[in-house]
């Protein structure tokens, strides 16, 4: 029987296996799903960060996006997985025991690796903490067999006494998630080299800006600060980005345009490792 591209077989579950797809830790682990593996929920995302060794995260929807780009900024935060597979044993036997189906590839009948969409590892006063979390439109949580499959995998980390969370949509800040991306893209162009001169300098004289106060608009100080250092235009906005992407200063992440915030709503905080 000839199967689609995103059907699954034993044999490619065999190979997922054989690729060690789910194990590792953070630039070692291998996502049981990639992008390329099954149909996306909406968009798709390829995202890389410091974090986790620079290695592609692969996330199937907008929500797992959001999520995982709020773990991202977690200073908490270690390590995040993504399509973590759940052990197909266990969770046969919890739907049998809860009374419903597991999951099935609708076309080869194979019974399917049900898989946690991030699993996000922090380390808070000494302890590592494992926290699993699905990432779900509000929707799909009025369809009863979405809901089946959610408790599949919330018994399954229940019974390994981790607590099991859902994000959804309706959780998550869009606002704070575009922000989180205009950082995250900010860490992918600096975070893998020696920052120049000019950039430092632009830094530094926008953080003494900051301390001033003052109730302009941040763009306006930035603007200021390229003035007055002889700076190139935009140096002054990418001076920001590289200040709250390594915490030196702080903001509203919920606001639709940081550059409109005033000088005044930015808080000076100890510099986080960069």
């Amino acid at each position: 029987m000839a199967h689609g591209r995103y059907t699954m077989t034993e044999a490619k579950q065999r190979r997922f296996e054989r690729e060690k797809r789910g194990q590792g830790d953070g630039p070692n682990y291998r996502p049981y799903f990639t992008v390329s593996d099954v149909p996306s929920r909406g968009r798709s995302h390829r995202l890389a960060c410091a974090l986790t060794g620079w290695r592609t995260h692969h996330l199937l929807s907008d929500n797992e996006c959001a999520a995982f780009l709020e773990a991202w900024w977690d200073i908490n935060t270690r390590d995040v997985k993504e399509q973590y597979p759940l052990p197909l044993k266990e969770t046969v036997s919890i739907a049998a025991r809860l009374g419903v189906k597991h999951p099935r590839d609708s076309r080869s009948g194979v019974l399917l690796v049900q898989t946690t969409d991030l699993v996000v590892i922090k380390k808070l006063d000494g302890k590592t903490l494992v926290h699993p979390v699905a990432a779900k439109d509000e929707k799909e949580l009025l369809k009863d067999r979405v809901l089946e499959k959610l408790e599949i995998e919330r018994v399954y980390w229940e019974e390994q006494g981790i607590h099991w969370g859902l994000a959804t949509n309706e959780g998550l800040n869009a606002n704070t998630t575009k922000n989180l991306m205009m950082l995250l893209e900010t860490e992918n162009d600096i975070g893998r080299r020696e920052l120049t001169d000019r950039e430092v300098d632009a830094a530094n004289a926008l953080l003494v800006r900051i301390d001033r106060g003052g109730a302009e608009a941040i763009l306006t100080a930035c603007k200021e600060v390229e003035r007055r250092r002889a700076l190139r235009g935009g140096d002054g906005i990418r001076a920001l980005r590289h200040l709250l992407l390594t915490q030196r200063v702080a903001c509203d992440l919920e606001v639709w345009q940081i550059l409109d915030l005033p000088v005044e709503s930015f808080q000076i905080l100890d510099s986080r490792a960069e």
